[in-house]
């Protein structure tokens, strides 16, 4: 699958969320970024899920490496298992990969384990599927329509113009740095993701209101082509 039907398939699953948030959400304030949550995706899914603290005790070999295990799927069970101890950014990327993996390759039919996961890329090459669900992860908990409505009520426009104003807002310490920073750099969009002040107010980062990783948001803004580059 292309990267435009697997968001496809997050916006059909999330308007799903969106239209049952009372049932499966029975404290739902009505803020939608509560409702981007792998646990409530699962349920949409018909897919009981589970965190399990020792799961990460269970290694398993990749790539001609022992990687430990923070996920798994198993369809005979109907269950996604999630282990809660490498932190919340790893355990809900590595959930909502799982769930990538539920609606999107029903072929695996035998119990599948994930190495811890939040986003980051990974310093070597990952098979095909696994990087679908990487990207249908970051399209669930980082959905298009939000991220670019929390980035505009921040920085006032929906693509920055990075100048040397902005360079000064993000990194006073070293602005010339951060500006002449290099596109494949992702500098530019890490700064932007764990910023938490601008001109008009104090705000949670990109990052934390998303509750991901500052790499994982940077990589989502570049995907949505928030920064105009000269």
């Amino acid at each position: 699958m292309n990267s435009s039907q697997i968001e496809e398939e997050a916006r059909r699953l999330q308007i799903e969320i969106y239209r049952s948030a009372e049932l499966l959400h029975p404290n739902y304030s009505g803020d939608p970024l509560e409702l981007c949550e792998p646990r409530l995706l699962a349920k949409v899914l018909g897919a009981h899920y589970y965190e399990q603290s020792g799961l990460s005790e269970q290694p398993f070999p990749y790539q001609g490496r022992r990687m430990q295990t923070a996920g798994l799927i198993e369809r005979q069970s109907n269950r996604i298992v999630i282990e809660p101890n490498f932190g919340m950014e790893v355990s809900r990327f590595t959930g909502a990969h799982e769930c990538g993996h539920w609606t999107l390759h029903r072929q695996l039919n035998r119990m599948h384990r994930d190495l811890p996961l939040d986003g980051s890329p990974l310093n070597y090459a990952r098979p095909p599927m696994e990087r679908e669900a990487d990207y249908f992860a970051a399209a669930f908990l980082m959905p298009r329509k939000l991220v670019i409505e929390q980035f505009k009520m921040r920085f006032g426009t929906e693509r920055l113009t990075f100048n040397n104003t902005v360079a000064h807002l993000l990194c006073p310490e070293q602005p010339d740095k951060l500006l002449h920073a290099g596109e494949k750099s992702l500098e530019k969009e890490k700064a932007l993701a764990s910023c938490r002040i601008t001109r008009r107010a104090h705000y949670l980062s990109l990052s934390q209101a998303f509750r991901v990783s500052i790499t994982a948001m940077a990589i989502r803004i570049r995907e949505l082509n928030l920064i105009q580059w000269p």
